[in-house]
């Protein structure tokens, strides 16, 4: 079965999300803006980009993206899509959040139990082992570390029982208001129905389906 790229920049920015403490409880939004350099390790290799974040919506730049383009991802909660960017032929794809989702982190019910305070590229962070029950019934497990506004600095999961895993670090942390243009579809793009992935990357994402990532749901 063909897998389209929506799946994979659903993958980067459905994996990553500041959360606050809590157990069997929906992950909450950060308190505060804020823009950093982001790295994402799964088993398809490493993707670098640039994400920016403000309440209810995330924007991440992909210099390369997975077909060897530049890609820009914007998640709009309050609007319930997601927007895929290809600037080179100034077209887009929309994909839906998905209902119930609480963000950018896969939805489900997590406990969290804090191990200890770390200090982490520079900011003070919460250290926090988790459990998440998705709702395809699997258990996303792992740690947490975020900042005392709630943002997610660093996650390291995997899904139980499958080889799916994840690890998101953020560096270059920089907190304060977001230009509201980083989320807003620019004008003169025109609107695509679907990119399929390059011929034989299709079995690259296995890893990922068990993540329940497809439509953030």
């Amino acid at each position: 079965m063909k897998k389209t790229i929506m799946i994979f920049i659903a993958a980067i920015i459905g994996v990553l999300l500041s959360g606050g403490a809590g157990r069997a409880e929906k992950l909450r939004e950060p308190e505060a803006e804020y823009s950093a350099d982001s790295v994402i390790e799964t088993r398809m290799g490493v993707v670098k980009s640039k994400v920016y974040h403000a309440k209810a919506k995330e924007r991440q730049e992909l210099g390369g993206g997975m077909a060897g383009v530049e890609t820009i991802a914007i998640a709009r909660k309050d609007k319930g899509v997601v927007w895929v960017l290809m600037p080179a032929s100034k077209t887009y794809i929309e994909q839906p959040l998905g209902e119930g989702t609480s963000g950018n982190m896969p939805d489900g019910d997590y406990e969290l139990a804090e191990i200890g305070v770390e200090t982490l590229n520079g900011r003070k962070t919460t250290k926090s082992k988790f459990t998440c029950a998705l709702k395809d019934g699997k258990l996303l497990e792992g740690f947490l570390w975020m900042t005392g506004e709630g943002i997610a600095v660093k996650m390291d999961a995997a899904v139980k029982d499958t080889d799916a895993r994840v690890k998101i670090e953020l560096t270059n942390v920089k907190t304060g208001k977001q230009d509201d243009s980083l989320f807003e579809l620019p004008a003169g793009y025109n609107k695509l129905s679907v990119i399929n992935l390059p011929p034989g990357t299709e079995g690259d994402m296995e890893g990922l389906e068990g993540m329940d990532i497809k439509g953030l749901k």
